[in-house]
């Protein structure tokens, strides 16, 4: 007896994102530096990673679009400044 295949995954697969790297934004915004332990910022449940995009260390992993729109984060392995686009 053959048994039915899944139509499509059961849970959405995870995706990334390369952010863009800008300029420090040194008195033109806020900015988030992380200086702890590894690079990740933000974790969340979610099915998405955000990479620095200059590196490519993981920055935001598990985390929503619209939680982190129009943000700028701080890079702790290459210390570079990567804006999330709206």
């Amino acid at each position: 007896m053959a048994k039915n295949k899944p139509e499509g995954p059961k849970y959405p697969r995870p995706q990334r994102i390369k952010l863009a790297v800008i300029p420090d934004p040194q008195g033109t915004r806020a900015g988030i530096k992380y200086e702890g332990e590894g690079t990740v910022i933000m974790r969340g449940p979610g099915h998405l990673t955000m990479e620095c995009g200059n590196c490519g260390a993981d920055l935001l992993v598990g985390v929503a679009t619209s939680q982190v729109r129009n943000m700028v984060f701080r890079c702790n392995s290459c210390k570079a400044w990567n804006e999330t686009l709206d």
